[in-house]
């Protein structure tokens, strides 16, 4: 017997809104946008992106959203101050261990 393989953590109806799993729904995900991104990077001469980046994550993100936080919220927000995830369970992960 043959089952497929799944690539997706859950299939939902499209009726329903499932924040268990995190999965955004499919038709929000801007494909064109990411692709658009994609090319654009993968045109660059460097190849530092395909590396391993620091514990903290990208420092010119990090730089970008100190200004952001900074502006919308009127008090400094230091980029040495924030770090980054790849979502809440990585996040919960650093903090536990």
């Amino acid at each position: 017997m043959h089952t497929p393989l799944q690539t997706i953590q859950t299939v939902v109806p499209h009726d329903f809104i499932d924040l268990g799993t995190g999965d955004p729904q499919l038709e929000l995900l801007p494909l064109d946008l990411i692709r658009e991104a994609a090319a654009h990077r993968l045109g660059q001469p460097d190849r530092d992106f395909l590396q391993y980046g620091t514990e903290q994550g990208d420092g010119f993100f990090r730089a970008a959203l100190a200004q952001f936080l900074s502006a919308r919220y009127g008090f400094p927000v230091s980029h040495d101050d924030l770090f980054t995830t790849s979502g809440v369970s990585s996040a919960l992960s650093l903090v536990c261990t």
